[in-house]
């Protein structure tokens, strides 16, 4: 039987939304116990090389603090599905605005996610993952384009380019 493909395709051929989707896919098995997955193991190291050890560690922090400081439980979709939820969304722009330094947004999706006594936590988490996912190309931030979907389920993701 051939092996599920990990990345999904969020409506789109591009290659960022094959990355996001599968950051969300890590995070999905993750909460299913499968983190220690040679599988996943080798699609990170796909795209990170020598420092797939270290950004996956860095991952996997990001995801406990955000497990223990958030607001209340998130709700994350099943592995392979392609639809992605508000929750992962908001996880998503959090580190997209990370990524850009757009402050001011990352303050109010940190707002979001977190209880005010936690929010620091999430923050320097937040913030370390961010570079160190864009230090292997991961780009998040590339101009997220949201299509809500019935049932809170947002069942694709489309990559706006932007002008230069």
């Amino acid at each position: 039987m051939a092996e599920r493909q990990i990345l999904s395709d969020l409506n789109s051929g591009d290659v960022r939304a094959q990355e996001i989707s599968f950051i969300i896919e890590v995070w999905r098995q993750a909460a299913l116990g499968n983190a220690n997955c040679p599988r996943l193991l080798r699609e990170f190291r796909k795209h990170c090389g020598a420092e797939t050890e270290h950004i996956f560690e860095i991952y996997f922090t990001f995801l406990r603090a955000l497990g223990r400081a958030s607001r209340r439980r998130l709700k994350i979709g099943h592995p392979g599905c392609p639809g992605m939820t508000r929750d992962e969304v908001q996880v998503l722009s959090l580190l997209a605005a990370a990524q850009t330094g757009h402050w001011t947004l990352f303050d109010a999706h940190l707002c979001w996610l977190a209880s005010d006594g936690s929010r620091a936590v999430i923050a320097a988490a937040a913030m370390v993952l961010a570079d160190a996912l864009g230090k292997c190309s991961f780009d998040i931030s590339g101009g997220l384009h949201i299509e809500q979907g019935p049932n809170g389920v947002l069942p694709g993701l489309s990559l706006v380019r932007q002008s230069h």
